[in-house]
């Protein structure tokens, strides 16, 4: 058996799953199509290096150039809500490729509902089988029209626990690791918190993790705060602990409390978190809670400050109720389902009905409008609450762009435009004049030569914008990436980011070597030019669009100067933002950043850092259509405004 696996980035425990599908005989490619994303940063994740069976190939035509036999593997779609999978389902359907689905429950947002209902008759016709981490999320897509044969219940595989953990703390410890965000409910694990520790002082609670919400544990007693560790660090972490918490208002999975419970804790998890409703039983290894409700929570962690034999009497057995979590029984199990649907399934992959509604929607699959009628139901639901959101005074809605034609770009400016949203300079939104809402701040990245053509929409939309400028780049002719995807494979050149500049170029030098590429980017002139025009400012992208994560600190702040001297040479003006190359910066550049008068940028899509000015660019991506970009700047814009 052959599998394509297609997920947006690695994970260590589908990582886990992969490897022991592998282990099994299973041929298994793995298809990364995306980067980890600020959550994930959040949570510690970093980037690694792949092994060769893996792939990071964002379309797909580029995993059909990277993967000899592509077509005759079986394809796995992830999702119903990015543009990938969509398209996935597509491919599989017009060329009869056989194709299964690996996802999470939904979190069942009204203006979601059609589209969920759409993908589960496109399971429910076309694909072997569904995999569905949990039974909540089995039963959620068979009431939107699987049948019952083509659901399974699957879960995360969990690595094997390390025998070399260190000891419990003596004192009860409660444990929470993860992002602290109001959707986690932190806020209510603080306050339960806070209830319990003033009846019994000598309990404990760590958080593992960062996030928006770090501030509701400053200064209280008995709570350490970690930060982001990696995922293999965090298991040192749970070890120290007694009892897990898990008590979300939502989760697509749960992951971190069954974790714990493989460590031994005791479980205590809400009953909007499905991997706590799968394996806790209430009063036997854990305590199942209402999600955002405190007394629930306060009562339960009580329960154990109370008696911390129950702790360790709860942990014995959660540790049991998570044994058939490991690598190979998930596989085992997957494997076996895989086998029982292909030959029920293949006579139906691909096939079309010749009459009917069904033929009217195959044929709009093939034009590939299938997609955007599915994306216009997330995009009407993500506008309704958008333009209740950006009335709200203080805030703003951050967009960028890259190598966008001008059309593209004039087709968003317009629709925001038509929607009533005032385009903003960034020397307006720091000086305080863009606080009366439906504000937009536009920016643009790198100074492709698209950005010159972008000149006559800006000005017939009045339309100020920010263009970030990494002055090396600039001298070579273009951004160090470009289409490096479609020369080598990921594992050969993704490495490249921790490198150091000169050995970066030499690099990519050589894979350009014998091969034409021509100027993308602006020369000094072209800078000088876009500097002196009214309704643009130049600022900051650094010397050679290294990726901050990965330099030392003293480098990339080497780089940072470097561009801003030659830039204030250039325009006249020094630039007051600097815009993290690829989006990602870390807390101690933005402190190094402030302590130089410049405002650190960042480039993300879900997370609000209100300390951090356009901490949530909305990125506009070349060669999508414009209900596409309106669709994903939208959808995010809800959760993202910037409160200044």
């Amino acid at each position: 058996m052959k599998i394509c696996w297609w997920t947006v980035y690695p994970t260590a425990n589908e990582t886990e799953l992969l490897t022991s599908l592998r282990a099994q005989g299973v041929d298994v490619a793995a298809c990364y199509y995306g980067l980890y994303d600020d959550y994930r940063h959040l949570l510690g994740w970093k980037d690694r290096p792949l092994e060769p069976w893996e792939y990071r190939v964002p379309t797909i035509a580029a995993a059909r150039k990277a993967i000899p036999d592509f077509e005759d593997r079986i394809q796995t779609v992830p999702s119903y809500s990015d543009g990938l999978s969509w398209r996935l389902i597509v491919w599989c359907v017009r060329h009869r490729r056989p194709w299964f689905v690996v996802t999470e429950g939904s979190r069942m947002r009204w203006f979601a509902r059609p589209v969920l209902r759409l993908f589960c008759w496109c399971i429910d016709r076309y694909a072997l089988m569904g995999f569905f981490y949990g039974r909540a999320a089995a039963a959620q897509y068979a009431r939107f029209g699987v049948r019952e044969s083509k659901c399974s219940v699957c879960a995360y595989a969990l690595p094997k626990v390390s025998p070399d953990l260190p000891q419990r703390d003596a004192a009860l410890t409660y444990v929470y690791a993860g992002v602290l965000l109001e959707l986690k409910a932190v806020d209510v694990i603080a306050e339960a918190f806070r209830r319990v520790h003033a009846e019994f002082p000598h309990v404990r609670l760590l958080m593992v993790g960062s996030g928006p919400l770090e501030s509701a544990f400053t200064g209280m007693y008995g709570v350490e705060l970690v930060g982001a560790v990696s995922p293999n660090a965090v298991w040192q972490y749970l070890a120290r602990g007694h009892v897990v918490l898990q008590p979300s208002r939502w989760e697509g999975w749960g992951l971190s409390i069954l974790e714990g419970a493989a460590c031994g804790l005791a479980m205590i998890g809400s009953d909007h978190t499905p991997s706590a409703v799968d394996r806790i039983v209430d009063g036997e290894n854990g305590y199942i809670v209402a999600a955002g409700d405190v007394e629930s929570l306060t009562d339960a962690m009580r329960r154990y400050a109370a008696d911390p034999d129950l702790a360790a009497r709860h942990g014995a057995r959660a540790r049991e109720s998570v044994r058939d979590m490991t690598g190979a029984e998930q596989a085992a199990r997957m494997v076996a389902g895989l086998e029982r649907s292909k030959n029920l399934a293949s006579a139906e992959a691909g096939e079309c009905h010749s009459r009917g509604r069904r033929k009217l929607l195959f044929s709009a699959f093939r034009r590939q409008e299938g997609w955007l009628v599915a994306q216009s139901y997330a995009f009407v639901g993500a506008r309704r609450r958008a333009r209740v959101r950006c009335r709200v005074p203080g805030t703003i809605l951050p967009i960028v762009f890259h190598d966008s034609p001008a059309k593209e770009v004039e087709g968003v400016l317009a629709a925001l435009k038509k929607w009533g949203f005032r385009f903003v300079s960034s020397e307006d939104v720091l000086a305080g004049r863009a606080a009366d809402g439906n504000c937009a701040w536009i920016s643009f990245d790198d100074g492709w030569c698209e950005m010159a053509d972008a000149l006559p929409v800006l000005e017939r939309f009045n339309a100020q914008a920010s263009v970030f400028i990494a002055p090396g780049e600039t001298a070579r002719g273009w951004v160090w990436t470009d289409n490096l995807w479609n020369l080598l494979s990921d594992s050969e050149w993704h490495p490249w980011y921790a490198l150091p500049a000169e050995e970066r170029y030499a690099r990519v030098d050589a894979a350009w070597a014998g091969r034409s590429h021509p100027r993308r980017l602006l020369d000094e002139a072209g800078v000088r030019k876009l500097a002196a025009h009214p309704l643009v400012t130049v600022e900051n992208h650094f010397w050679t669009h290294p990726s901050a994560p990965h330099r030392p600190e003293a480098e990339v702040l080497d780089e940072l100067d470097r561009a801003q001297r030659t830039l204030t040479e250039w325009t006249g003006r020094a630039p007051r933002l600097a815009a993290y190359p690829f989006g990602r910066g870390t807390p101690p550049l933005d402190a190094a950043l402030r302590a130089r008068g410049l405002v650190p940028v960042y480039t993300r899509q879900g997370l609000v850092k209100a300390e951090t000015f356009g901490a949530s660019r909305n990125m506009a991506r070349a060669g999508m259509t414009r209900a596409e970009n309106l669709g994903r700047i939208l959808q995010a814009w809800p959760k993202v405004g910037v409160t200044l």
